[in-house]
């Protein structure tokens, strides 16, 4: 079923999305508020202070993969963001730099599948309590986009949603950050029961356990964005992709 390409469409489409701009936004800041006291500023000091040493790190270290520039680099770049990545600060400075946008994103092509395939959303709307499956998605952006989305739709027809969600991920120190971020859901601030941090390898399929089998299978919805941003080249997205689509089914 193909959506009407009409002026009141895009008008629509374009003042949704922009509400969840604005609520993205508002929702990090408060995350990361539950984060760290950013209103003390000698935390604030130091948060500022490792955005300088990061960038500094990561963006020589992004052109050596880039192959921009032809230098041979020290392994002790790699070595330093690593260590970097260890901080709380670094999921902090990823919260604040990229979940509101890989959100926004996220809200506006999930909304625009579920317009383009209503008859799926009447199905999810059915089954009322839904289980959602994120795949690498430690940050947990795209679960928020998701629920956001399913809520404020759900919400124009009456119906209340419940849902159950599963990250799966083979970075544990994101585990912490993950329940704290979707604890300001109002879903899940008094039920983070409802969510689960699974370990796991996503590139080694065959590592895969009964459960993690058993979380994509079962799940109404899986968000691959984080998983598939994290793979290259373009035949190790496609090679892996297939691997994990053959443990959905």
């Amino acid at each position: 079923m193909e959506v009407a390409d009409d002026s009141n469409y895009t008008a629509n489409n374009e003042q949704s999305i922009n509400n969840y701009d604005d609520k993205f936004i508002s929702f990090y800041y408060e995350a990361i508020r539950k984060l760290i006291d950013i209103e003390d500023r000698t935390i604030a000091s130091y948060l500022k202070r490792y955005f300088k040493i990061f960038d500094k790190y990561s963006k020589r270290l992004c052109k050596e993969n880039l192959a921009i520039v032809k230098e041979d680099f020290d392994d002790d770049y790699s070595t330093v963001v690593n260590l970097l990545k260890d901080s709380l600060y670094y999921r902090i400075a990823y919260v604040y730099r990229c979940s509101a946008f890989l959100s926004s994103a996220v809200a506006f092509h999930f909304e625009n599948s579920l317009k383009i395939i209503p008859d799926y959303f009447q199905r999810l709307l059915k089954k009322k309590s839904l289980k959602i499956c994120s795949l690498g998605g430690g940050p947990a952006s795209d679960i928020v986009a998701i629920v956001t989305v399913l809520e404020s739709l759900a919400e124009k027809v009456g119906i209340l949603l419940d849902f159950r969600v599963t990250i799966i991920d083979f970075d544990m120190r994101w585990k912490n950050t993950c329940y704290t971020v979707l604890s300001c859901l109002e879903q899940f601030q008094n039920a983070t029961w409802k969510i689960s941090f699974i370990k796991e390898d996503l590139t080694n399929w065959k590592s895969y356990t009964s459960k993690t089998t058993a979380a994509m299978q079962e799940a109404d919805i899986v968000s691959m964005v984080m998983f598939l941003s994290e793979l290259k080249p373009m035949k190790s997205i496609q090679e892996k992709t297939m691997k994990v689509r053959i443990n959905l089914f």
